[in-house]
């Protein structure tokens, strides 16, 4: 009796175990489902100015072309670490854009190839402070969520960020919003930054691979009490 106890106490732990990484996975699919039909929407919608983004939401904002007349800032500068572009390895060139309305916006310029050697610095693409209009993809959320710390951002200079430094400073205050660069008036992009991979990913798969295993362990707990079953005739 302790026996079957025991296997019917571990047969509920492992189905409630994949149950809940079902779910768990079911939610993810559902996350991306949803991320992927957003972009699909907002890409085909037309591009915004600058005086439309204050009253619209992140829904409405979130990759959506942004259309911005100002300068670029080269002094503000951050080559962002492992970037690729078809299997080589690179920076992201991520500037500091200053609009004519005063307010300033991280760009993603794109990407630029590693030097031959990590104390070699990239050969990026060469832009002036001169005035320009450019076209961007609006990512609603700040840059430095996404290269902040010394692991994933340096300056073209040395090898520590100072992105927080300028932030904490004060030396430039930015928009909560930042840009990957689709073009711009006087020059071309060389690199741009691509839209991401449309794909619902593996994980309704692995939806119905963990009910799977679910169903395994009540099949196996029930060829258990099967032989359990017989051996019990046997001896009685």
């Amino acid at each position: 009796m302790k026996r079957l106890i025991g296997l019917t106490a571990l047969a509920i732990f492992l189905v409630a175990i994949c149950l809940q990484a079902a779910s768990w996975q079911y939610d993810r699919h559902m996350q991306r489902s949803s991320y992927n039909s957003l972009i699909e929407a907002n890409i085909e919608r037309p591009t915004l100015s600058e005086g439309q983004i204050s009253n619209l939401d992140d829904n409405d904002l979130s990759w959506r072309e942004l259309k911005l007349t100002g300068s670029f800032r080269p002094e503000f500068e951050l080559l962002v670490r492992n970037r690729y572009q078809n299997g080589e390895y690179g920076f992201g060139v991520v500037t500091l854009f200053r609009s004519n309305s005063g307010r300033n916006y991280w760009v993603d310029r794109g990407w630029a190839k590693a030097g031959p050697d990590a104390k070699t610095p990239p050969i990026t693409q060469e832009i002036d402070d001169s005035a320009v209009t450019i076209l961007g993809r609006i990512h609603t959320n700040r840059i430095d969520r996404q290269v902040g710390g010394t692991l994933f951002a340096m300056p073209r200079g040395d090898g520590s960020s100072e992105l927080r430094k300028w932030d904490n400073e004060g030396q430039i205050k930015t928009e909560n919003i930042y840009l990957d660069l689709i073009e711009a008036s006087n020059f071309a992009p060389q690199f741009p930054t691509q839209l991401p991979p449309l794909s619902d990913g593996p994980h309704l798969a692995y939806t119905f691979q963990w009910l799977i295993f679910a169903i395994l362990v009540i099949f196996g707990y029930g060829l258990v009490l099967r032989e359990d079953f017989r051996d019990r005739q046997k001896t009685n």
